[in-house]
């Protein structure tokens, strides 16, 4: 069965409306290639067009989340880099899934006012002075609980890094 590649064309430039023509045309080969591998494989699927359909949707909902990582000002209307520069805290130019999903996982894991130091210094960027007023606490006490905090969450990196002790 052949794909139908103007139903994909149609079916992405609807569900993702604001895509350059050339990712769409990129998408397209590459569902393409795919499909045909999966032919020669000698698994082929029920229904060609319907898995030619997922494939597209999935790369071109990939390459979206991708391209939606990156500002561009020549792009945007509402921000530019002025605007940036005005707000306060870190500009994350890039996500790393895997690794926020580790710090939450460390900060879970951690007492409430050690994971709020950890919190507002790495991914905040406040300053430990800046975050002793908040606390109100003298400067060398936020040093020492910042102290603890990262030696907490080092312990508990380390136990999950180790595997489990196998029984004799």
């Amino acid at each position: 069965m052949e794909i139908d590649k103007s139903e994909l064309y149609r079916m992405i430039t609807r569900t993702f409306p604001r895509t350059m023509y050339d990712d769409v045309h990129d998408v397209i080969q590459a569902t393409v290639v795919y499909s045909w591998e999966k032919q020669q494989m000698h698994e082929p699927p029920d229904n060609q067009q319907a898995y030619a359909t997922v494939i597209a949707r999935r790369m071109m909902s990939k390459l979206v989340q991708h391209r939606q990582r990156f500002i561009y000002p020549d792009r945007e209307t509402t921000h530019s880099w002025e605007s940036l520069q005005e707000q306060h805290g870190c500009l994350r130019y890039e996500q790393n899934v895997e690794q926020d999903i580790d710090v939450h996982r460390v900060l879970g894991v951690l007492p409430g006012h050690y994971a709020t130091i950890l919190k507002r210094h790495y991914l905040e960027g406040a300053p430990l002075c800046e975050i002793a007023d908040e606390l109100r606490v003298s400067p060398p006490a936020m040093r020492k609980r910042h102290q603890r905090a990262l030696t907490l969450a080092r312990e508990f990196i380390g136990k999950e890094a180790m595997p489990p002790a196998e029984d004799p």
